[in-house]
C-alpha cells in the first residue's frame, strides 16, 4: 500500500503543479487583457473562454493533492469528543461517501466529454474543443478518489510518503 500511496501522491503533485500553471496562466491572461483593453484599446480575443477552461482545470486538477495535504474543510467539532473507534468509523464512512461521490462525478464527466466530442462542441470565438479538458478534469476526479481510498488504509498519507 505504501508504494501505491507514493505513486498516487506523486500523480497528485503533478496534477497540482499543472493546476498552478493554469492559475498562473489565468492571472497573466486577465492582466494582459485588461492592459490591452485599457492602454492599447485592443483586448485579447477569447479571454473569457480561456479563463473558464483554465479555472475548471485549476479546480479539477488540484482536488487530489488538496486531499493528500488534508486541505479540504472538515467539520469535526462534534466527532472529536467521541471515542477513537467511533472517530475512525466516521472517517472511513466519510471517505467511502467521498469515493462514491467523486467516482460517480468522474464517470459522469467522462460521459459528458464523450457527448461533447460526438456533438462537436467548441468555444464560441476561439473554436477550442471542450472535451479534452473535461477528460482531464475527470482524470483529476479519479485520482482524488484513489487518494481517498489510500486514506482509508493509510490515514496519514501526507506524513507516510514524505
Amino acid at each position: 500500500m505504501k508504494n501505491f500511496a507514493k505513486i498516487i501522491t506523486k500523480i497528485s503533485q503533478v496534477l497540482d503543479r499543472a493546476a498552478g500553471i493554469c492559475c498562473f496562466a489565468m492571472m497573466i491572461l486577465v492582466a494582459c487583457n485588461v492592459i490591452g483593453r485599457k492602454v492599447f484599446k485592443f483586448p485579447i480575443t477569447g479571454t473569457i473562454e480561456l479563463v473558464q477552461i483554465l479555472f475548471a482545470l485549476t479546480v479539477g486538477l488540484a482536488l487530489a493533492h488538496c486531499a493528500v495535504k488534508g486541505g479540504h474543510i472538515t467539520i469535526d467539532f462534534v466527532v472529536e469528543y467521541f471515542p477513537d473507534r467511533f472517530q475512525r468509523i466516521a472517517r472511513i464512512l466519510t471517505n467511502v461517501i467521498t469515493i462514491l461521490t467523486v467516482t460517480v462525478s468522474g464517470w459522469m464527466l467522462i460521459g459528458y466529454a464523450d457527448t461533447l466530442r460526438e456533438t462537436g462542441r467548441y468555444t464560441g470565438s476561439l473554436k477550442i474543443a471542450y472535451y479534452p479538458f473535461v477528460y482531464l478534469i475527470a482524470f483529476g476526479f479519479f485520482i482524488f478518489a484513489l487518494v481517498e481510498i489510500v486514506k482509508i488504509f493509510a490515514p496519514n498519507i501526507n506524513e507516510e510518503v514524505s
